[in-house]
């Protein structure tokens, strides 16, 4: 995905640069007789003493001890360093080439979350390519266990952007987390997220296509519900049937927002929050192409003809009201026409009904609709639509610190793009998702009058059974239900007083 001012290229090592094989490193670990050695060791953020080797808090030989500990017996340091190795598979060739390219174009920096033992393997054996070694690679590479501090910490980022007098606005920071791209994001960094998500792989603009044959169908898919998964079903049906592989075509910014400067999307998802819904799905490919004035002046013929020869596209599954190409003037009946000409079948996708549990009419789900019933509050039925609870993600960051003075702490929501539809004003039901473990959670969105905090409308979360120091930290709300609109009270007493009926409220919906 192109990106325009961008000069710095930061990249994470596990998972974007080199395969990972947690599954095997799992089973070598056991067979050493390592105990709940699964709870400890993530793809991305490890736990317990693994995590305390990642940031440098204990030497190799500590944590060799540590396991030798744990396991009860006498183990020899090679027979732990390659049980731990496991983890690492390679570095496919082509990415080390790419590295070198991206380096007569960009100032490129490593940026990890690993450790001694890894990283002496990973010199010795992945780095080793042509005459070039590790450090010929990169600008400079930042690894936790030698900074003492590990990502998502928004620490260990600041600490690249002072040592490297790099802007946050003229940077891309590359990883796999999630979790890290918020952070990043927080900070003022550009994200993205690499190319193979669980088993879909990801293809943009920059990105040198290797695709094989497909059938697939195209569209913004904001929000991925269901009306979109059970197109991509037949998609994939058709696919299997034909023994291609499945796509869908999508763009990472709305078309409406590239063609008027001023408009301003509600979106259900965000770009990273769509890729990973489709990488759900089942599909075998995401083709995410930028959309651009020269784009949206292509007829439908142009356009289907470069799905055709540049990303290999042999059928193309239409939805039956989805229409594309200049002007929207062409329809299905064209698409057929063209399609015959270049070589591409054209399908007209099965519509979708969808009956609600509490009625017997079936009713048309669609992004809007969707929109409409998040905006007045309708969490519930919008899950329905949707197919899972709608989520805002975020950084918390500090607020008024009314809350806790009242006996109700609050974790505020920084939502991670300005673009994405924050649902009306009101007390929520929530499940909260902070560092890695999830909670109840009671929610409020709105201005608080009773407190009389001005025009900043604020996304506060009081979460059940926690205490914690979360500031930075990213988190995650998904909605479960509305209890109530905002309400003003005649004083702090009234308010605490239904804070308190709120807390019963919501513990029961939530069944804690």
């Amino acid at each position: 995905m192109k990106r325009r001012g961008i000069k710095n290229l930061i990249i994470d090592f596990g998972g974007v640069l080199i395969d990972l094989d947690r599954q095997r490193c799992l089973e070598n670990f056991r067979k050493l007789g390592l105990p709940d050695v699964e709870v400890m060791l993530d793809l991305y953020h490890q736990q317990d003493f693994f995590q305390k080797y990642e940031k440098g808090l204990i030497t190799s030989a500590e944590f060799r001890e540590v396991i030798r500990g744990k396991i009860g017996k006498p183990v020899t340091d090679a027979r732990i360093d390659d049980a731990w190795n496991s983890f690492l598979v390679s570095i496919p060739t082509f990415k080390l080439d790419l590295l070198l390219e991206l380096r007569k174009k960009y100032v490129v920096y490593l940026l990890s979350n690993t450790n001694e033992i890894h990283w002496q393997w990973s010199c010795l054996h992945a780095f080793r390519y042509k005459a070039f070694r590790a450090e010929d690679f990169f600008e400079h590479i930042y690894l936790s266990y030698e900074m003492k501090m590990a990502k998502p910490d928004a620490d260990i980022f600041q600490k690249v952007l002072d040592e490297t007098g790099i802007l946050p606005n003229e940077t891309l920071f590359i990883d796999d987390s999630e979790a890290n791209c918020r952070t990043a994001e927080a900070l003022g960094i550009s994200t993205y997220t690499p190319t193979r998500i669980g088993d879909m792989q990801l293809f943009c603009e920059t990105s040198d296509i290797g695709s094989r044959p497909s059938v697939a169908t195209i569209g913004f898919f904001d929000g991925v519900h269901r009306g979109h998964r059970y197109l991509i079903e037949q998609v994939c049906a058709v696919a299997a049937e034909r023994g291609l592989a499945s796509s869908v075509v999508t763009f990472p910014v709305h078309p409406r927002k590239v063609m008027q400067a001023d408009y301003h999307p509600k979106l259900l998802t965000t770009c990273d929050e769509k890729v990973s819904l489709l990488a759900k799905t089942g599909v075998d490919y995401c083709m995410m192409l930028d959309f651009t004035p020269e784009i949206a002046r292509l007829s439908a013929r142009e356009f289907m003809s470069i799905l055709k020869d540049r990303y290999q596209i042999q059928a193309l599954v239409v939805g039956y009201d989805h229409r594309f190409g200049h002007n929207r003037s062409e329809g299905f009946e064209d698409y057929v026409h063209y399609g015959r000409e270049l070589g591409m079948e054209v399908l007209l996708a099965r519509a979708y009904s969808y009956s609600k549990e509490t009625s017997v009419t079936e009713v048309t789900v669609s992004s809007s609709a969707i929109r409409g019933l998040l905006l007045e509050g309708n969490v519930s039925e919008a899950a329905e639509y949707l197919g899972y609870d709608f989520f805002l993600d975020g950084t918390v960051v500090g607020g008024y610190q009314v809350g806790r003075k009242i006996g109700f702490p609050t974790a505020n929501l920084r939502v991670s793009d300005s673009d994405k539809l924050i649902p009306c004003d009101g007390v929520y039901a929530v499940r909260v998702c902070v560092e890695g473990k999830e909670y109840g959670g009671m929610l409020s969105i709105g201005y608080r009058p009773t407190l009389e905090n001005g025009p900043d409308r604020s996304i506060e979360v009081h979460i059940f059974r926690f205490d914690a120091d979360i500031y930075q930290q990213p988190m995650r709300l998904s909605f479960v239900r509305r209890t109530r609109p905002e309400l003003k009270f005649d004083s702090i007493e009234e308010l605490i007083a239904q804070l308190h009926r709120d807390e019963v409220e919501i513990k029961s919906i939530l069944s804690l």
